[in-house]
């Protein structure tokens, strides 16, 4: 598969997929998911996919947790790898679309390290 170079990627992709299968093995409920990230204090990005909960669960347990922008507040950094540096997209509030264009450098991105309950 091709990936453009300034599209997003994904750090450590075959870790997050060994960790997503573990998190399967558990066959947590919906609601379940969604605790397990509130409880780390992370917004849960959906509402109603599971795999999508449990592929931002892996994620952060790989590759630490990712902070939301620090300029909009509501926008998930995502890595570009041609640029090197984290950017946000802006995001959805109520159905309406919050522009941010923002980046930031790897240093200036403070992770926070997944703590097991």
């Amino acid at each position: 598969m091709d990936v453009e170079e300034d599209e997003p990627i994904i750090k450590n992709f075959d870790k997050i997929q060994k960790e997503m299968e573990k998190i399967e093995k558990q066959k947590y409920t919906l609601e379940q998911l969604k605790n397990i990230l509130e409880d780390q204090n992370i917004v849960p990005l959906s509402d109603d996919n599971k795999d999508e909960l449990i592929f931002q669960i892996a994620q952060c347990k790989v590759n630490n947790i990712i902070p939301r922008c620090y300029m909009c507040g509501g926008g998930v950094l995502q890595f570009v790898n041609k640029k090197q540096r984290y950017e946000c997209q802006g995001f959805d509030m109520d159905g309406e679309q919050i522009e941010c264009k923002c980046y930031f450098m790897e240093d200036e991105i403070k992770k926070r390290e997944w703590v097991e309950l």
